[in-house]
């Protein structure tokens, strides 16, 4: 079979034999594969020479590159979408034609226009639907699977998460059960890096409102004892107390003040170390989102959008108008799942979640997995020191009086 025939079949118009470098696009990894490929010392579009490396590939490989990225997302309309020649048309999907394609939802970044010509006209194929049209994307797809969980659990089912069995199919969560959900969640978490150690030492700010001011002790600024515990929150049900922070005074502040709570006159602040290294689930840094061309990583680009998704959905803040409970109760069963199933790849527990806060677009805060008894106040003798968590600083408590 001859080469221009080879092409062909692949769906790629010869044009003649030009070279291109990675200079000519923005896409890492397209930058990346003509840097693995290149067998020229000249970019046929910016001119750019070397006397020593070669620097530029050939433009058809480079196409073919380019194609087999676009068919891990895109397909083509005949292998997957009907006709119907009395609507005139393709049925119930919308297809795009190569040119808006490239323009509208690549993101090459092409840096010459007789370069995207060339690259348009070597495409020999003129439309493009989404891979499985007629199904959500991926990503889309996972997270209106969240959304169903979370409507389950807080108008469905709440306490039992074992599957389901019944003879009325219709009755059965499939997918979409609770423990598939978490599960896949985990396996999410895993598989992103979102693990981190958290090294002792490291400092979280903790604040309370009150109508009077607070003795500065421990016992009045850390986590509430298991009686006291009698609010919802946003990772805690009534009865079980976390430790709630934030790296910054205010984070810690905007996170727990509510303007339209009259009656609280002060903000009382202060600074809890840990005491030991422990792993955290860290949702405050996830991973770029990768490029269609990067064959390592593409696979992540559907878990990524449903991860960024509901994070937002996650972190979102939520008007305190009585329901407050109903709402927080997804994220209340997503903690509780890390928090006592979830291991990560070294069999390791969580012991907490950093996550952006709710409330200031640059601050980040935490819910930590440690009760009352797991700190302690430095320069006040504790005999117990050696198995707690945080140690609060008499020397950083603050008190402010609201305005």
């Amino acid at each position: 079979m001859g080469f221009i025939k080879e092409l062909k079949i692949e769906g790629i118009n010869y044009t003649g034999n030009k070279y291109v470098c990675d200079k000519c696009f923005g896409d890492y990894a397209l930058q990346e594969y003509i840097r693995e490929n290149a067998v020229s010392d000249t970019c046929d579009y910016c001119g750019r020479s070397s006397d020593d490396n070669e620097i530029a590939a050939q433009l058809h490989e480079v196409v073919g590159f380019i194609l087999q990225g676009i068919r891990y997302e895109w397909d083509e309309p005949v292998n997957c979408v009907g006709w119907c020649s009395q609507e005139g048309g393709w049925v119930g999907v919308s297809v795009i034609d190569t040119h808006d394609l490239f323009a509208d939802e690549l993101e090459l970044d092409i840096q010459h226009d007789s370069l995207f010509s060339d690259i348009i006209d070597s495409i020999d194929i003129y439309e493009w639907c989404q891979g499985d049209p007629y199904s959500l994307p991926p990503g889309e797809e996972m997270f209106y699977d969240w959304k169903e969980f979370a409507d389950q659990i807080k108008h469905r089912i709440r306490y039992v998460f074992f599957r389901v069995l019944r003879r009325d199919r219709r009755d059965v969560f499939d997918k979409r059960q609770p423990h598939v959900i978490l599960n896949k969640l985990g396996e999410l978490v895993n598989e992103l890096g979102l693990i981190n150690s958290l090294l002792a030492g490291t400092e979280f700010i903790r604040a309370r409102i009150s109508e009077k001011k607070l003795r500065p002790t421990v016992k009045e600024l850390g986590p509430p004892p298991l009686h006291k515990a009698i609010y919802s929150n946003r990772m805690s049900p009534a009865g079980i107390p976390m430790f709630y922070g934030s790296i910054d005074e205010k984070t810690a502040i905007a996170e727990t003040y509510d303007k339209k709570d009259k009656k609280k006159r002060y903000v009382t602040v202060a600074a809890f170390r840990t005491m030991k290294d422990f792993k955290i689930l860290d949702l405050t840094q996830l991973p770029d989102f990768p490029s269609l061309f990067d064959e390592r990583k593409r696979h992540l680009r559907a878990p990524l959008i449903f991860l960024r998704s509901f994070l937002a959905d996650f972190s979102k803040p939520i008007k305190k108008d009585g329901q407050e409970h109903i709402e927080y109760v997804p994220t209340q069963v997503v903690t509780e799942y890390f928090r006592h199933i979830f291991r990560d790849g070294s069999r390791d527990v969580v012991r907490g979640i950093l996550y952006p806060s709710a409330r200031r677009k640059t601050g980040k805060s935490c819910v930590l997995f440690f009760e009352d008894k797991d700190c302690f106040q430095a320069n006040i003798a504790n005999e117990d020191e050696d198995k707690k968590w945080l140690c609060m600083y008499s020397s950083s408590v603050k008190v402010i009086k609201l305005k």
